[in-house]
């Protein structure tokens, strides 16, 4: 009963085909894998690429390539099939060409299986026939990787790198972010061949990690797969620190060397952030002179009572003399201006010292009026000349 059934299927396929199943000669249509020239043996994972490459000397109403699951290879297609007209042997014949590249997935002697041809052939007669061609195996002896303890392995033909940030990291705002985005571009790599995101995290700086983006591009010289990454900063207490650089290695697959890009060490810092720093311990420690001060004066005034023969200062005698140790608001921000050489903040601080005073603005800031409002003005005051002339103001205040 089996037997009547396959017969009768076979008588089928003859009736729908009236040129039936037919065998072709090498000279009529011939399928093979070229492998492209290689300077050394490849490494594992390292992008060989190869050619489909199908000669005919028949006429094809249709074809189906089947290229087979490989237990040693990973492969992807890079480009359609392209078709043309060669002279070979001297004989004019079709030629199909496909790019295909093959990922060796461990090491040892590995065999690119046989890729086969589904053909429906147009006859002469207007009938069809089918069959069936096949490349022959190929053999590849695949080195093993390069990649140290804990490094990640990316046999790479060429790669690239871009590194940038959204603002300066070293001037930012109190309580601001940034955001530093990087991006991998790799020739002859499938993007998850690529490295993880590699951590940024440090104890001074709250770290937001992105979500990663992956693509590949199929090109004829391979694919070009590209990863990015993103993070977010923002620096916890606004004390400067410094994020460590971070080497990504490779291997090159042209000069058949190890090699790294390198994301560069980059500070991160709150502008401004030393001089607040200083400023509060200034402040700080003129509190802490107050205390004592106020403590000296309490002994004092014990003193004057029981001594005979002493005067007690009045309160404004104390104010005067008190003011002329510890510099007012006005004069940390008049000396602040000066050391930063900022000409329209120094002009201001000074009218505020001058004014508490009870002077006028007067000749010590002719120089700075002349900057700012004279003729051709906007020119600079050599910071030297700011300092002494601060320190003049504060002299005779």
């Amino acid at each position: 009963m089996v037997t009547l059934l396959r017969l009768c299927v076979a008588l089928l396929a003859v009736w729908a085909s009236p040129a039936g199943a037919r065998t072709l000669s090498p000279l009529e249509a011939k399928l093979e894998v070229v492998l492209d020239p290689q300077a050394a043996a490849p490494r594992e994972r390292e992008m060989i690429l190869a050619t489909l490459r199908g000669t005919f000397d028949i006429e094809i109403a249709r074809y189906e390539i089947e290229v087979p699951r490989m237990p040693g290879f990973d492969w992807v297609q890079l480009t359609r099939d392209a078709w043309r007209a060669e002279r070979v042997d001297g004989r004019q014949v079709r030629v199909m060409e496909r790019r295909i590249a093959f990922f060796p997935r461990r090491t040892g002697s590995l065999t690119i299986l046989p890729v086969r041809d589904q053909l429906t052939i147009a006859e002469a007669d207007g009938g069809r026939s089918f069959t069936m061609i096949q490349s022959e195996p190929v053999t590849v002896a695949v080195e093993p990787a390069l990649a140290g303890p804990g490094e990640w392995w990316l046999p790479a033909k060429m790669i690239e790198l871009s590194d940038r940030w959204d603002k300066g990291p070293g001037e930012l705002e109190p309580g601001a972010t940034v955001v530093r985005r990087v991006t991998l571009w790799v020739l002859g790599a499938t993007a998850d061949m690529l490295p993880p995101q590699p951590p940024m995290r440090e104890p001074w700086l709250i770290t937001f990690v992105g979500s990663e983006q992956r693509t590949t591009e199929l090109t004829w010289g391979g694919p070009i797969s590209t990863v990015t990454w993103e993070w977010t900063f923002q620096p916890r207490t606004g004390e400067p620190g410094v994020l460590p650089k971070v080497e990504i290695p490779f291997f090159d697959t042209l000069d058949r060397q190890a090699h790294a890009v390198t994301l560069m060490a980059m500070p991160i810092a709150v502008a401004g952030f030393g001089e607040n720093r200083i400023e509060e311990w200034r402040e700080g420690f003129a509190r802490v002179w107050v205390a004592v001060l106020a403590a000296a004066l309490g002994a004092g005034l014990v003193l004057a009572v029981a001594l005979p023969g002493v005067r007690v200062s009045t309160v404004d005698e104390l104010r005067r003399r008190t003011s002329r140790l510890l510099p007012s608001r006005a004069e940390r921000a008049l000396m602040r201006a000066a050391r930063a050489g900022d000409l329209a903040a120094f002009r201001v601080a000074a009218a505020e010292v001058l004014c508490r005073a009870g002077r006028g603005g007067g000749s010590p800031l002719e120089p700075v009026d002349r900057a700012l409002f004279g003729p051709g003005s906007h020119r600079a005051v050599p910071r030297a000349d700011l300092l002494a002339i601060a320190r003049d103001i504060r002299r005779h205040a």
